[in-house]
C-alpha cells in the first residue's frame, strides 16, 4: 500500500471518529487481502463480489464478528478510493454467528424472481409465494394469514395483517410478480384448494400444514437458484436484501 495513500486512508479514518486500534486494525486487514489478491492473480484495485466469497472461503477458520471488521474495512477502503466495489455486506446474530452474509442487489432480486421454476400448479403457486418474499420481504407467518380480500390487483397493492412484530400496512405489488399472482388467482388457487379439500378459504394461500407448509414449499428451491446465485444463503437473506434496497430508496 502506498505511503501517502495509507496516511490520507488513517487521516479518513481518524476523521470518522475511530480508534488507533480499530484503524490499525483496518490497515492489517487491507494488507491482508491485497497480499492474497497478489499471490491468487485477483485485481486489488477492483475485486468483484466473488473474489470477496472466493477470499471468505479460503480462510474458513476465520471467526463471523472478525469477518464484520474485514469487510467493513475493506467497504471503507474503496469508498475513501471512490471505487464502486460491492463488498460483502455480513450482520451477526447475538450468538455471535453470521446472520446473513451478503445482500442482493436490486437486479440480483429480481433475476433471482425470474429463476424460479413454475411449471406444475404447485409451482406457481410457489412462485406467487415467493414473489411476496422477494418483492415485499414478508415472512412465512405473515404469508399465512394473508386473506384473498387483501390482494389488490387492479389498484397494485397488498394489505399486509399486523402480527406480534410489525403493525398492518399497505405495500405495492411490483410489476414483474403481478403476472404470477394472477396466474395464481384465476388459474391455480380454486383447483388447489379443492384438492386439499379446503374449498371456501378467505386464506389467499390455505395449505393444510400451516406455517410449516410455507417453509417446505419455498426451501425446497434454495439447492437450485443457488447454482446460479452461490451468494444466496436463506430467504432471511432475500429478505433483509429487499429492506435494505428500500432503506437505500428513501429520499
Amino acid at each position: 500500500m502506498d505511503n501517502n495513500l495509507q496516511e490520507a486512508f488513517k487521516a479518513h479514518l481518524y476523521k470518522r471518529g475511530l480508534y488507533h486500534t480499530t484503524v490499525s486494525k483496518y490497515l492489517r486487514h487491507i494488507k491482508k487481502f491485497k497480499n492474497w489478491c497478489l499471490h491468487g492473480g485477483t485485481d486489488f484495485k477492483e475485486p468483484s463480489k466473488d473474489d470477496f466469497y472466493t477470499y471468505k472461503r479460503d480462510y474458513p477458520n476465520i471467526a463471523p464478528i472478525t469477518w464484520v471488521e474485514h469487510f467493513s474495512a475493506l467497504r471503507h477502503w474503496y469508498r475513501h478510493l471512490g471505487k464502486t466495489v460491492d463488498v460483502p455486506f455480513i450482520r451477526t446474530s447475538n450468538k455471535g454467528k453470521i446472520a446473513y452474509d451478503g445482500l442482493l442487489e436490486k437486479e440480483e432480486l429480481l433475476s433471482l424472481y425470474n429463476a424460479v421454476p413454475a411449471s406444475t400448479l404447485t409451482g406457481r403457486r410457489n412462485k406467487a409465494v415467493v414473489s411476496l418474499i422477494i418483492f415485499q420481504a414478508l415472512d412465512r407467518k405473515t404469508i399465512s394469514l394473508l386473506e384473498l380480500s387483501h390482494l389488490d390487483l387492479d389498484g397494485g397493492t397488498i394489505a399486509i395483517p399486523a402480527i406480534a412484530r410489525t403493525n398492518a400496512r399497505i405495500l405495492p405489488l411490483h410489476p414483474a410478480q403481478v403476472p404470477a399472482l394472477m396466474d395464481y388467482i384465476y388459474r391455480c388457487r380454486e383447483p388447489l384448494l379443492a384438492e386439499q379439500g379446503m374449498k371456501g378459504s378467505p386464506y389467499l394461500f390455505a395449505m393444510r400444514g400451516g406455517v410449516g407448509s410455507f417453509q417446505s414449499c419455498v426451501t425446497r428451491y434454495l439447492p437450485e437458484l443457488r447454482q446460479n446465485f452461490p451468494q444466496l444463503q436463506d430467504w432471511t437473506q432475500v429478505r433483509q436484501s429487499r429492506i435494505m434496497v428500500w432503506i437505500k430508496e428513501r429520499p
